[in-house]
């Protein structure tokens, strides 16, 4: 059969070596043709080289050698568009590279196909058919053989080389994880240094996202996974139930920032606050809840709608006034004055009304 090209493998002794698998490429390439050794060939000088037009594995034979059918490669688009644009073209030759690599060689040798005897008309419709082969055929090549076989020795692992690469990799990994962490401390250290905000409700600094996230899991989670559970809503539970554990996660890496360090439940001045207010809600002063609230000028004094604000806990008021724009309550007094005490899982709100549009805020108390 024509178009078969054959290679032969021998060890260090000359010896063939028989059985040995052999994984093939055939690449087609245009190179500058050599101008004083027209038959010469130059791969280095390749100014194209298409995709792996075929590949496969074959295996030597009892002599060494696998033969490597490259007759399908003629009639191949990409081989055909490659010829026609640089075959006629000044100074280039077209030539087939074939790749050869073995578990026993580190780079597998390269064989090219001579430019001179590359078809010079090549069409799936011009191909010459074999009575003989029943087969159709391309005039038969001959290969540029700058050796006639390809001695192939063990490849032997220097194993003292070898440690040392190893040692040498696991060195700089260990000098990377410890820059990583040392600049990771460094900047854990640093979460109460400014960062840069858009607008007056973002965090300031890593230590209040954190804080946030403490309020996020302990006003909301916690309750919406109470809510869900008892409901029977698996789905939701699970997905409340890994915010909750990033939230762990996170926080976990600022043990010394806790939920006291925060603005208050829930996310107290967080968010857009609306027109008339500087800010409203609850916060801690020590053991004390305080209730505050701050307009934005004094507020509009209607008969209609005066300015009130009402505090009242688990739904039922129990304080109840008029002002004037600034208002700052001690509600932890004023329940101990009425022998009034707060629980796990009581409910605070300030109602606030301005402008006859009524404005809350709620605190959830957790022990």
């Amino acid at each position: 059969m024509v178009n078969n090209i054959d290679f032969q493998y021998r060890d260090s002794t000359s010896t063939p070596i028989c059985g040995l698998t052999i994984n093939y490429s055939v690449k087609v390439i245009a190179v500058l043709a050599n101008i004083k050794d027209p038959e010469a060939l130059n791969p280095r000088g390749a100014v194209y080289t298409s995709d792996v037009i075929e590949d496969g594995v074959e295996t030597t034979d009892s002599n060494g050698v696998v033969t490597i059918d490259v007759t399908n490669v003629f009639s191949d688009n990409e081989f055909l568009q490659i010829f026609a644009k640089f075959s006629n073209s000044k100074n280039y030759n077209v030539s087939i590279e074939i790749k050869l690599e073995s578990e026993k060689q580190e780079i597998g040798p390269s064989m090219y196909i001579s430019t001179t005897n590359i078809p010079t008309q090549l069409s799936a419709y011009n191909v010459v058919f074999s009575k003989k082969e029943d087969d159709y055929e391309y005039p038969e090549l001959v290969y540029q053989d700058e050796y006639d076989y390809f001695t192939v020795e063990e490849i032997v692992i220097n194993e003292n080389k070898l440690k040392e690469a190893q040692a040498k990799k696991l060195k700089s990994q260990r000098s990377y994880v410890d820059l990583l962490e040392d600049f990771q401390n460094e900047i854990s250290s640093q979460s109460i240094l400014q960062i840069p905000i858009l607008n007056e409700y973002d965090p300031i600094n890593i230590n209040q996202i954190i804080t946030r996230c403490l309020e996020l899991s302990v006003g909301t989670i916690d309750n919406g996974l109470s809510y869900t559970t008892d409901a029977g809503l698996i789905a939701e539970t699970n997905r409340l139930t890994k915010i909750k554990t990033l939230i762990n996660q996170i926080s976990n890496l600022y043990p010394s920032t806790t939920i006291e360090d925060g603005e208050g439940i829930p996310y107290q001045n967080i968010g857009i606050i609306p027109e008339p207010f500087r800010g409203f809600g609850f916060f801690q002063d020590g053991g004390d809840i305080i209730a505050t609230s701050y307009l934005i000028g004094e507020p509009k004094k209607s008969e209609e709608c005066p300015p009130m604000i009402s505090i009242s806990l688990n739904g039922s008021e129990f304080y109840s006034s008029g002002f004037d724009g600034v208002f700052v309550f001690n509600v932890s007094d004023a329940l101990s004055n009425e022998n009034i005490s707060i629980v796990d899982g009581d409910i605070l709100n300030i109602l606030v009304t301005i402008d006859c549009t009524n404005y809350n805020s709620k605190l959830i108390i957790k022990n």
